[in-house]
Parts: C-alpha cells; sequence; structure tokens
C-alpha cells in the first residue's frame, strides 16, 4: 500500500486543462492541422483555455501515456461540447479511450458542455494511454478538464469492519435459514 498511497489522489495528466496555452504534454497524430488551443473570455463552464478540435476529412487526436500501476483502478473525468451544423452524415465525431478501450463515442450529435466521469477503471501496466479524437466539419469540438487520479482504496481497518459485517451478516442468514428449514 506504500506505493499506492504516494500515487492516490495525484494527478497524473499534464496541461489537462490545457492552461500553457498549447498542447504541451500532449502527443497529435492524425490530422495535425486539426487541433488549437485557445481562450474562452466567457464561457458556463470553462473560463479559460481550451482545446479545439476541427480537423476536416481525417481526424485529429491528442494522447498521453500517464504512470499507473499495474492493477491499480482509476478515475478519469473530462469536459466535452460538440456543436453540429451539417447534415453530412459522419462530419462530427468524438471518442475517448482509456488504456486502449473506447469509453465514449459521439457522431453527428449536437451536445451542449457535458462532465464524462468513468470511475475505477483498471490500469494494465505502469503506463496507460488516454486519447481524444476527432473531426468537425465545420464547427469545433471543445474539450477541457481532463483528470485522470488513483481511486480511493479503503484502509486496512475499513477492509476489517466490511469483513466483519459480510461475516454478521451471513451467521444471520444462515440462523435463519436453519429455522425455516
Amino acid at each position: 500500500t506504500s506505493a499506492f498511497a504516494a500515487h492516490a489522489g495525484t494527478e497524473l495528466v499534464t496541461n489537462g486543462d490545457f492552461e500553457t496555452g498549447d498542447v504541451s504534454g500532449w502527443t497529435e497524430a492524425g490530422n495535425l492541422a486539426g487541433g488549437y488551443v485557445f481562450p474562452v473570455a466567457s464561457d458556463p463552464v470553462n473560463s479559460s483555455n481550451i482545446l479545439a478540435i476541427f480537423a476536416l476529412d481525417n481526424p485529429y487526436f491528442v494522447s498521453q501515456n500517464l504512470q499507473t500501476l499495474a492493477g491499480q483502478r482509476y478515475n478519469f473525468s473530462f469536459d466535452v461540447q460538440v456543436q453540429v451544423i451539417t447534415a453530412t452524415p459522419g462530419a462530427v465525431s468524438f471518442e475517448a479511450w482509456f488504456n486502449g478501450v473506447k469509453l465514449t463515442s459521439v457522431v453527428d450529435q449536437t451536445m451542449e458542455w457535458t462532465h464524462f466521469s468513468f470511475n475505477n477503471l483498471q490500469a494494465a501496466g505502469s503506463l496507460t494511454e488516454i486519447r481524444f479524437g476527432g473531426r468537425n466539419d465545420p464547427d469545433f469540438i471543445r474539450m477541457d478538464n481532463v483528470s485522470v487520479s488513483a481511486s480511493p482504496v479503503p484502509e486496512p481497518e475499513s477492509w476489517a469492519l466490511m469483513l466483519t459485517g459480510m461475516g454478521m451478516g451471513m451467521l444471520a442468514w444462515r440462523a435463519r435459514s436453519r429455522k425455516v428449514a
């Protein structure tokens, strides 16, 4: 638990709010002209820099490889806004991945700022990739507040209480079963 204790509650994403004004800390792929960080003057959810994905034809991707502990569980969250102003099927798409698993996909759907949160996702090894991508002909997908942190693990005392409670429940169930039979 000492390795976990040092890891618990620590933000693992670098520049997840894009406050550097660019995509430093992220690896770009796909249509490299399709992403841009810009400041937002007034917005009900985000009042600072956001990443805009506006790739035409081919998708744009950003990713990070995070230092994780194999078998440890993590909480992953982010905010996204999607505008669809075209009737061309497939012209707008957004995807989010954790550890090679697609967690969400939005296709041709307008969406106001939405907070996505995925809890207790398990890391397979010492590096876990988070990845986002998409395209939007001719508008923007906006993304901000990307976060990954270790899920809390109950302290040994909590485990002992839970196991005691489960044991007492089993004894009560067994006593009741004998009484009914």
